[in-house]
């Protein structure tokens, strides 16, 4: 079941990143979460370097890139994140999810609570 469980999940988030739609973020490079140069934006056809801000609850999916670190500091609101394989997620803060937990947070890479 695990195993299935796994597999779907791999396969829901590749769905997901072939499907960007306007207003989904994804990481340009390592640092910290609230630095808008650490990410770019998608805008319907491009993404978009550096993005105009940080994601916060209410941009589209964020992707956290495969090679990067990415490390949030300050408490935040999140919605909709996927951490790939090879990504990492540190928290050093308290994250809120914005709704429910179905589609919140996707963890294929390594997700740390410091």
């Amino acid at each position: 079941m695990k195993k299935i469980f796994s597999t779907f999940l791999l396969l829901n988030l590749f769905l997901t990143a072939a499907t960007q739609t306007t207003g989904d973020y994804r990481s340009f490079s390592s640092g910290d979460w609230a630095v808008a140069a650490n990410w770019q934006r998608f805008d319907g056809s491009n993404w978009i370097n550096p993005a105009p801000s940080a994601p916060n609850s209410s941009s589209g999916q964020v992707y956290i890139i495969s090679g990067h670190t990415i490390t949030i500091s300050t408490n935040i609101t999140i919605d909709q994140i996927a951490i790939e394989a090879g990504a990492t997620l540190t928290q050093n803060a308290t994250i809120t999810l914005n709704d429910d937990l179905r589609d919140d947070l996707a963890v294929i890479g390594t997700l740390k609570n410091s």
